[in-house]
């Protein structure tokens, strides 16, 4: 047995190939880990593709939604302060700069 060294994305595009020209079909479908995306199982030969399922339980959005929903005041005020130090530009003190070179 040989082994082939390979990513996942470079399965995904052959396997796409392979059911373009007819080799492969979609014989069902399978959650992909704990997201709620469906991942295709194909099996060898013509046939039906199995249609995908409908996609069942939160977007990316509703995630977010509802985890700002469940943070307390505190939380949200942390939050923005952290938000606006990253606006912030520090000057460099000039006394420093004069003993140390600016830079």
């Amino acid at each position: 047995m040989d082994i082939i060294f390979c990513n996942r994305r470079a399965v995904q595009r052959e396997l796409e190939k392979m059911r373009q020209q007819g080799l492969v079909h979609i014989a069902g479908w399978a959650k992909a880990g704990d997201s709620y995306r469906w991942r295709p199982k194909y099996k060898m030969g013509a046939g039906e593709d199995v249609p995908a399922p409908a996609l069942t339980g939160r977007t990316s959005t509703q995630r977010v939604k509802e985890f700002r929903a469940k943070l307390s005041a505190d939380d949200k005020d942390f939050a923005d302060a952290r938000r606006r130090q990253k606006r912030r530009v520090v000057k460099r003190d000039p006394l420093t700069a004069a003993f140390f070179g600016g830079g």
